[in-house]
């Protein structure tokens, strides 16, 4: 018995759909950003906002990680410190996102789990080191980021990003200030 060319042809479309769900949604940061595709938002601020939020919240986990697991009291400090100012950065995104109608990401990325779950392997000194070089690398694009995104067109991200563009400088100079022998990397 002979199938007509267009039961094939619809098989194998639903089949490809079937395969994009599938893999597609396994991240939410991309599942986010498709939804936003959709809207009218500018997609250069949907994106700088659910990367930011999925930054955000991976800064929250190290954080609690390096308050829980360094040797270094330094570590430590700056994990209570990361707690601190990602929660605040987050809560701004999430209200801007709102006003926004832009849909964030509820958990952080799988790229970020995977670093998550690295970090979570070490233990001792190794730990201090790999945090310290995870948040000097984290740090560096975060800044990058949010330099970029104060030339958007948007005032209100603009805006945002201009504003907390030196708490992540901050950030970042208070790590180079760790001393290494101090901190025991």
């Amino acid at each position: 018995m002979k199938k007509p060319k267009h039961t094939i042809l619809l098989f194998t479309v639903t089949l490809a759909g079937i395969w994009g769900c599938a893999t597609s949604d396994r991240d939410n940061v991309d599942k986010a950003q498709k939804i936003n595709a959709q809207k009218v938002t500018s997609e250069d601020v949907s994106e700088f906002l659910t990367e930011a939020a999925d930054a955000r919240m991976m800064g929250i986990e190290e954080g609690k990680l390096a308050r829980e697991r360094a040797t270094s009291k330094a570590i430590q400090e700056y994990g209570e410190w990361m707690i601190r100012d990602q929660k605040k950065l987050l809560a701004e995104i999430k209200k801007l996102a709102a006003e926004k109608e832009i849909e964030l990401p509820q958990t952080i990325s799988e790229d970020k789990k995977d670093g998550l779950e690295d970090l979570k392997r070490k233990r001792d000194r190794d730990f201090d080191r790999k945090f310290y070089r995870m948040m000097k690398i984290d740090h560096k694009r975060d800044l990058k980021e949010f330099e970029e995104a104060i030339k958007l067109n948007d005032v209100e991200v603009a805006d945002f990003a201009a504003k907390y563009t030196p708490v992540i400088k901050a950030h970042l100079e208070h790590l180079k200030n760790i001393n290494p022998q101090q901190a025991e990397l």
